[in-house]
């Protein structure tokens, strides 16, 4: 490798304009010669913060003055902030928790189900939007998939991580998903019995994720899948954002 990567977060937005070249200067002169932007703060609830009104301009001043002054940028997806206006049109599309309440949206990054079908089509445009827009300028080095891929770390109330999602969505990729994995209807049962309490599938159709971590009484293997299931979930994420790119 020619050269050493030495980076850190810079948000455009978050400084006076004046002071940029300034800034980028200094870390320039300690050795920072890369940056990271866009995948949260000034992301993607900035520069389409009215749905296909696009607010460029700040993103294409800051390329530029990195492009001369030989700084890279690791630009981000965006797709852990969605606007506004998404929520307002897609008002289901925040993740439930296992008590099937609503995780409350804007309260942190990442408050929209992955599963959601208006979620996966409005990054999809957003994401395609943003790679056409930069992917030949001079100071793209790579892209920064989503942010801290999961879900947001929140208490149930009871001084544990709650957990999710238990939207129809989820639900219905989580029985496909077992579908895929166990084939006939038989093998999924005879790996989630436990005890006496367990509950016998008819079909995929019936089956249910675990509404509680498998403490008494449980069937581990149905909450092992539950969570497996959502391993491959965000991978698959992960991967559909990398396709999307790469075409």
């Amino acid at each position: 490798m020619a050269e050493f990567l030495y980076g850190g977060g810079y948000y455009p937005l978050l400084e006076k304009k004046e002071n940029w070249e300034r800034d980028l200067d200094s870390m320039r002169k300690a050795g920072i010669n890369i940056v990271r932007t866009a995948e949260l703060f000034n992301t993607w609830d900035r520069i389409e913060p009215r749905e296909r009104e696009f607010n460029f301009d700040f993103l294409d001043e800051f390329f530029d003055l990195c492009g001369r002054m030989e700084m890279k940028i690791l630009l981000g997806t965006g797709t852990c902030s969605p606007p506004l206006w998404f929520r307002r049109k897609y008002p289901e599309s925040v993740i439930i928790n296992s008590k099937k309440i609503p995780y409350a949206a804007h309260a942190s990054y990442s408050w929209t189900c992955i599963d959601h079908p208006g979620y996966r089509s409005e990054a999809e445009r957003y994401i395609r939007t943003l790679t056409e827009r930069y992917q030949g300028h001079r100071a793209l080095y790579a892209y920064q998939l989503h942010n801290e891929v999961g879900f947001p770390f929140m208490s149930d109330g009871q001084d544990r991580v709650d957990i999710y999602c238990y939207c129809k969505h989820s639900i219905q990729h989580f029985r496909q998903w077992l579908k895929k994995k166990y084939k006939d209807i038989s093998a999924l049962n005879r790996a989630w019995t436990w005890s006496a309490t367990n509950t016998v599938c008819g079909s995929f159709e019936e089956c249910e994720p675990p509404e509680a971590k498998p403490e008494v009484w449980s069937s581990v293997t149905r909450w092992m899948d539950w969570r497996l299931f959502w391993m491959d979930n965000f991978t698959e994420f992960i991967r559909w954002q990398d396709r999307i790119i790469k075409e």
